[in-house]
């Protein structure tokens, strides 16, 4: 069987991924991408993206950007982990990525970011996703400091 590569789904999407509004960073990942925030241009996409859809920023992207097509959504006030529909390839995704993203990211993104990341998403959910569709995956589990 063939290894999962996303690139087969990521340049036909034309990176649907990078036409979030304005997805959360902290005060951290600004400084570290020399920016106030992340806007998107006229066109919808981050100001992060090349004419050819490339990432100007991928080693420093922020978090969201790292896990997407997952998320991580409040629902009745308990934290989940979420796969977000409208992304190609969510269909080959597994539960197997989610506890990568724990045990890998949870050494550079805290459990304070993450706090500040649901609560961002919990009082700013995107508009353009407010209508697409999302599968729950699992309760989070990320490591406290």
């Amino acid at each position: 069987m063939n290894e999962f590569n996303w690139l087969n789904f990521c340049i036909p999407c034309k990176n649907w991924c990078c036409h979030n509004e304005n997805p959360f960073a902290s005060e951290s990942e600004l400084s570290q991408l020399k920016v106030t925030k992340i806007n998107i241009k006229e066109d919808g996409s981050c100001i992060f993206l090349d004419k050819l859809g490339k990432c100007n920023v991928y080693e420093k992207r922020p978090f969201e950007c790292h896990i997407f097509p997952f998320d991580i959504q409040v629902i009745n006030e308990e934290i989940f982990w979420v796969l977000w529909n409208i992304c190609p390839a969510a269909p080959h995704q597994s539960e197997k990525i989610i506890d990568s993203f724990e045990q890998k990211f949870s050494k550079r993104w805290d459990s304070n970011y993450i706090k500040q990341y649901v609560a961002y998403h919990k009082n700013n959910q995107p508009q353009k996703y407010s209508s697409n569709k999302f599968t729950i995956i699992r309760k989070l589990n990320w490591p406290t400091n």
